[in-house]
């Protein structure tokens, strides 16, 4: 019964993280443009991070897309705070499904129809992508009730069998924790809810203990959002951060009014049914938390200023000392060549130049641990210093637009886009080359090889010819060489049944968008020799 519990819990939080996918990729542009347009005021905003929670039943979906808002400028982080408050409301729509459908039918009378026809429909569905999806809600859906039964189901008998009773003691604020605890585990509080009015239905808890473990779920489902703006613009930090000290605040104020709230709920308000009144009190400590900041929101707003008031420029390769040069082309074309040979150290890394081979079991093992997301953060710092070129280019063409001089700079502005272009047919490939370095097929794993030491060799080539055009030429002829040499040893490779078509084909990719990325830095590099 316990793996029984278990299991039903991973369903549970299967089904929403499907139903998170699924009714997203449904809505796309248009979820987006609604709540890039009832976000334009507090009030707005509230109700349009409510709603679109309600419907997607995902709060740090929405809160995550609404940090993307903040740090691309879209809006100002005041009413993103207003949309991630919202949010929360919005989540504790789940809840009331739950405790009002679910412990009071038959679930699995309900999940197993929806489980088989939309399995069966997505199997037949696969090339037609909206009805693919809704057929993926509706299965997400019946998931989510049948991982719930599993629940339910096996709820009693746990409780049967192992003393509960003796926890039911303890202080409301260990409660308090084991919820904060869950939710930071499984990063959905709808997923704690379940698991709270499941003990509640099985009498594993009394009625304050499980609204306890509903108040610890508040601060844990904000950690997420808080993670995602650590490393994000002054602007995203604030919003992350002014969304967690919320959760902070509403934990606190409810617990400490927990009493009050709780004879509310079941002596004023006069709601017998414990599953409909754990429910309705997750509803309204959300509501009253919003009711009572929304007064001090500029407040709050202008404090989070002053708490996060650091450096908004995204981080890039261009030298500090960049906007104290004098109105020229030379500082221009100086910062470009850093560039270019930032672009080469990038295809070093994409390439897995200077990195150790993993021969061993253990290695391989080590290599599931890297942190992902390097080679893109590189990229992304090549692309913001193109952004903060092309504005000084703007600046300093506007201040000196005689002929000569600003012609050079557009030339070198040239080279940038080179060199940018470079860097994307190389990261394009990334996961190719990943693929080639991993591959237990042989001719793979040598073709991998074979792609460094080309590059190795153009490198050093075009360090030395670096600037001057004659031996650029002669590089580009040799780039050309190289390609059609290697792709007859792949089509020969694939005559002797030794390659099949999708590999020869995807070699064959690798090999001209690589072609083409040592073109590109062979054009920049002729501009910036003028």
């Amino acid at each position: 019964m316990i793996w029984k519990f278990i299991a039903g819990i991973g369903f549970f939080l299967y089904g929403l993280q499907l139903m998170d996918q699924s009714l997203t990729k449904l809505s796309g542009r248009s979820f987006k443009k609604f709540l890039h347009k009832n976000t334009q005021s507090v009030v707005r905003a509230i109700g349009g991070g409510a709603l679109l929670t309600a419907l997607l039943q995902s709060s740090s979906v929405i809160a995550l897309i609404t940090l993307g808002f903040v740090e691309a400028g879209m809006i100002p982080f005041k009413n993103a705070l207003a949309v991630i408050m919202g949010s929360n409301l919005g989540s504790t729509v789940t809840g009331w499904i739950v405790a009002t459908v679910g412990f009071k039918v038959s679930i699995e009378n309900l999940a197993l129809p929806g489980l088989a026809i939309s399995t069966i429909a997505m199997f037949f569905l696969k090339q037609r992508k909206n009805l693919f999806n809704s057929f993926r809600v509706c299965f997400a859906v019946s998931l989510l009730f049948y991982g719930l039964g599993f629940m339910k189901d096996s709820s009693g008998n746990f409780v049967d069998q192992v003393n509960i009773a003796q926890y039911k003691e303890q202080p409301l604020f260990v409660f308090v924790i084991i919820g904060f605890i869950i939710t930071s585990i499984v990063q959905t509080s709808s997923a704690t809810m379940a698991i709270a009015l499941t003990a509640l239905y099985a009498k594993a808890i009394p009625f304050p203990a499980a609204a306890a473990v509903i108040i610890g779920s508040e601060m844990g489902t904000s950690l997420k959002t808080l993670i995602a703006g650590l490393n994000g613009s002054g602007e995203k930090k604030r919003a992350a951060f002014g969304n967690f000290y919320f959760n902070v605040a509403t934990v606190v104020l409810a617990f400490v009014f927990l009493p009050f709230l709780i004879r509310l709920i079941t002596r004023v308000i006069g709601i017998g049914d414990p599953l409909i009144g754990l429910a309705f009190f997750q509803s309204l400590i959300n509501l009253l938390s919003i009711l009572l900041f929304l007064p001090f929101l500029n407040i709050y707003s202008k404090w989070l200023e002053r708490q996060f008031s650091g450096n908004d420029v995204q981080e890039s390769f261009i030298s500090p000392a960049m906007a104290n040069h004098e109105a020229d082309a030379t500082a221009l074309k100086e910062e470009i060549q850093n560039l270019l040979e930032r672009n080469l150290d990038f295809h070093d890394t994409v390439m897995d130049i200077n990195m150790p081979e993993k021969n061993g079991l253990i290695d391989n093992i080590k290599s599931f641990a890297r942190v992902s997301g390097y080679t893109q953060k590189l990229y992304n710092k090549l692309k913001a210093s193109e952004g903060e070129l092309l504005e000084h280019y703007v600046r300093l063409k506007d201040e000196d637009s005689s002929g000569k001089e600003s012609q050079l700079m557009g030339i070198y502005m040239e080279s940038l886009r080179q060199i940018i272009h470079s860097a994307k047919s190389i990261k394009d490939i990334h996961h190719n080359i990943t693929e080639l370095r991993e591959s237990e097929n042989d001719i793979l794993h040598d073709h991998f090889h074979r792609l460094q030491g080309n590059w190795l060799n153009f490198k050093a080539s075009f360090r030395d010819a670096l600037y001057t055009r004659a031996n650029l030429d002669t590089l580009m002829h040799q780039a050309h060489i190289e390609v059609t040499a290697n792709n007859e040893l792949v089509r020969s490779a694939l005559g002797r049944g030794e390659l099949g078509d999708m590999e020869a084909s995807t070699l064959m990719n690798i090999e001209r968008e690589i072609l083409s990325s040592k073109k590109a830095m062979i054009r920049a590099a002729e501009n910036l020799s003028q």
